[in-house]
């Protein structure tokens, strides 16, 4: 039964308000762990075994309203299955927010996975496990984290009914910092902006410079996407700007393996602008063995107004997938490439 003031607005039992439709809670998840054998080829380390909790979750979803006008809620959160629980999975860390359907497109507050990346994530057949796409693709500087493949905080975002198998969707996410630089944390929060917690420059002890949120804390982030699904053929257009990203971090002096001294200068790459792009497309072939999956994305990422000898986080890449389906088996492979950075 729903009420307001104590007042029961519906309620099954006869007698009930036959006008407002009660709320339908959905408890869902999906447990996914591997046993992995791979080699990270740094630091000399060789080949490792391990066993990751992938992309394990468990949510609530709960709409109240009619078919096509409804407000909406879900609260989901990763489950560390195999790892030891940290802050990443305390409730409500992936995508959880608020919202109103209606016959033109549904607004949504709180966090969520961006337009930039929702476009294309079912282009990557290894998507959340050990070997997606984001040791490249979204990642502007090889990091443990993709900028550009993220999960925006603190956001408003609008998704547009599908219209002859167009759909598109635009987010704002704040970055609520109170540093004219963009180096403090998150207003509210005790993690610096664009990055997770306890991860690369999210401000916790021995993640990042100790001068603060300089090594990715943006301003605000506007993002948008096209996407087209009608029948074997699929596209997708999407774009992404993190405003004044702070990148101080990197000004430093780094020994070098050969006894030398790399110097990135202050000023040279400073808090600038960063902004990504990409076009993909995909097509559905039925061949003699089942069906076969291709996908392809071209991808640009560019950092504004940094010294070109020290810019390592504008370049192109690319990432191609195919998955062949054999009777009730999938068969994937996939590769990624960037060009070097000019830095």
């Amino acid at each position: 039964m729903v009420s307001s003031g104590g007042a029961p607005l519906y309620s099954k039992a006869p007698g009930g308000n036959p006008f407002i439709d009660n709320t339908t809670v959905t408890l869902y998840g999906h447990v996914d762990l591997s046993g992995d054998i791979f080699n990270a080829g740094v630091y000399d380390q060789g080949t490792k075994f391990g066993v990751p909790s992938n992309l394990t979750y468990f949510g609530v979803r709960a709409p109240y309203g009619y078919p096509g006008w409804a407000a909406i809620a879900q609260f989901e959160s990763l489950v560390e299955v195999a790892a030891v629980p940290t802050e990443r999975a305390a409730f409500g860390t992936r995508d959880s927010f608020i919202g109103m359907e209606s016959p033109w497109g549904t607004i949504k507050a709180g966090k969520a996975d961006t337009p930039y990346k929702k476009a294309t994530s079912k282009y990557d057949p290894s998507s959340a496990t050990l070997g997606d796409y984001n040791s490249i693709m979204g990642n502007t500087g090889g990091d443990l984290r993709a900028e550009f493949d993220w999960r925006a905080s603190h956001a408003i975002w609008y998704e547009s009914p599908m219209w002859y198998g167009f759909q598109a969707a635009v987010m704002v996410s704040p970055g609520q910092n109170t540093a004219k630089d963009n180096s403090d944390y998150a207003l509210g929060d005790s993690n610096c902006p664009g990055t997770s917690a306890r991860g690369s420059g999210s401000g916790f002890p021995l993640t990042s410079a100790p001068e603060g949120c300089t090594d990715g804390s943006y301003g605000n982030l506007y993002g948008a996407s096209l996407t087209y699904n009608q029948g074997p053929f699929t596209a997708v257009a999407a774009y992404e700007l993190h405003e004044s990203t702070n990148r101080i971090g990197d000004e430093a002096v780094t020994p070098l393996s050969n006894g030398g001294l790399l110097l990135v200068p202050p000023g040279s790459v400073g808090v600038a602008n960063e902004w990504a792009a990409k076009f993909g497309a995909g097509y559905k072939f039925n061949d003699m063995i089942g069906a076969l999956q291709l996908y392809g994305i071209y991808e640009i990422m560019r950092r504004e107004h940094t010294d070109p000898a020290f810019n390592e986080r504008s370049r192109d890449g690319y990432f191609v997938s195919a998955t062949q389906t054999v009777d009730k088996w999938d068969v994937s492979a996939s590769c990624a490439h960037a060009n070097s950075s000019p830095g």
